[in-house]
């Protein structure tokens, strides 16, 4: 159902109420055709479900990865602590 807004408004029979009938009519089509059937909605939702899978998986990565660098830098840290304490303990001060 198509309708065009396309009303010979120079008419001597030009009526408003025509035209507000003939938008409505217009509108209405154009929403009813914007509205999505049930089967495009459900592959939206799939859509969506795969996509938060996605994200979750790319979170838990994230937090891995996250976890696995926090544990190099306190292997360093306490490394450089160790090395510093010996460099400490090996110096003689003479006062």
């Amino acid at each position: 159902m198509h309708f065009s807004l396309q009303f010979p408004f120079w008419s001597p029979h030009f009526d408003a109420n025509k035209l507000i009938i003939y938008k409505f009519m217009f509108c209405s089509c154009t929403f009813l055709h914007s509205i999505k059937s049930p089967s495009h909605l459900q592959a939206d939702l799939d859509e969506m479900g795969s996509e938060a899978h996605l994200s979750e998986e790319k979170a838990q990565k994230a937090m891995i990865d996250a976890a696995r660098l926090a544990d190099e830098l306190r292997a360093e840290q306490e490394h450089a602590q160790v090395g510093a304490i010996k460099l400490i303990n090996s110096k003689t001060y003479f006062f």
